[in-house]
C-alpha cells in the first residue's frame, strides 16, 4: 500500500490477468485537499490507457450517490447531454419494485430498500466528458468504463445484466451498467466470472460508498502507470 495526500492505494485480490485496487480517500465526498490529487490521477489514467491500448471511455453519474442532491446536475445539463439508464449489481438480488411487505417490515426510522440504481450517461464527447469525470468525482458519484468499442460494451452489458431483471418496467432502459464494489471483485473465482461482471470493460472505475473510495479494475497491467506516478501497491 502507498499513501499520499491522504489517499491510499490498496491492492485487491482478483483472478489474472485482471488487477484491481481501491483508492481510498479520507472521506466521501472527497475532501478538497484530496480532490485535486484524485482528479489528476483519474485524468492521467484515462490518458495513459487511451494512448497505450487505444481505449475509449464512458462516464456515468450514480443518482443514488450524490453528495449535494440531484439539483447539482442542473448547471451541467446542457454541457453533458445526459441520458438515463440503470445500474445493476451482478452479485446482488434482482431489482424489484416495492411490495406491501417492504413497508410493513420497516423498523423505527428505517427507510425502505433502494428501489433501483439509476445512472446518467454523459453523452457529450471531448472536453465535456473529461470535465464531467472530474465534476462527478467531486460529487462522489462517478463511474467510468474504458473499452475499445463502446457499442460492444453496451450490447454486452444489456445481454448480461438484463438476465437479472424480471420486472417489465425495469427492462425498458436504453442502457445498463454494472455496479461493483470490492467484494464483487474479490469473490470472483476466475477471470470469466469477473469479465462477465465487468460486461467486457477493459478498465472500470467506480466511486464506492460501500468501500469508502474509488474501485479500479483493469484487464491490463497498470504497474507502469503507477510507477510513473511514483506510486506502489
Amino acid at each position: 500500500m502507498h499513501a499520499t495526500a491522504h489517499i491510499s492505494l490498496e491492492r485487491l485480490p482478483c483472478p489474472a490477468p485482471y488487477n484491481a485496487c481501491l483508492i481510498r480517500t479520507s472521506e466521501l465526498p472527497v475532501a478538497n485537499e484530496e480532490l485535486e490529487t484524485l482528479s489528476s490521477l483519474v485524468g492521467s489514467l484515462t490518458a495513459f490507457a487511451s494512448a497505450t491500448w487505444h481505449l475509449q471511455f464512458e462516464v456515468f453519474a450514480q443518482l443514488t450517490q450524490f453528495s449535494r442532491g440531484k439539483e447539482a446536475l442542473r448547471k451541467y445539463r446542457e454541457a453533458w447531454r445526459p441520458a438515463l439508464g440503470l445500474g445493476i449489481w451482478p452479485d446482488r438480488p434482482s431489482p424489484m419494485l416495492w411490495t406491501r411487505e417492504d413497508f410493513i417490515n420497516l423498523g423505527p426510522d428505517e427507510k425502505p430498500r433502494p428501489l433501483m440504481y439509476q445512472l446518467l450517461r454523459v453523452t457529450a464527447a471531448g472536453a465535456a466528458r473529461h470535465e464531467a469525470s472530474g465534476a462527478l468525482l467531486e460529487l462522489g458519484s462517478m463511474v467510468q468504463v474504458m473499452m475499445p468499442d463502446p457499442a460492444l460494451f453496451f450490447n454486452y452489458s444489456k445481454q448480461v445484466l438484463l438476465a437479472k431483471v424480471t420486472e417489465p418496467i425495469l427492462r425498458a432502459y436504453p442502457f445498463y451498467v454494472p455496479l461493483l464494489e470490492t467484494k464483487s471483485i474479490t469473490a470472483c473465482e476466475d477471470s470469466y466470472e469477473l469479465k462477465e461482471r465487468l460486461c467486457g470493460a477493459s478498465i472500470y472505475l467506480r466511486q464506492s460508498n460501500e468501500d469508502g473510495g474509488l474501485v479500479v479494475v483493469s484487464e491490463h497491467s497498470l504497474d507502469t502507470f503507477w510507477d510513473r506516478l511514483g506510486l506502489t501497491l
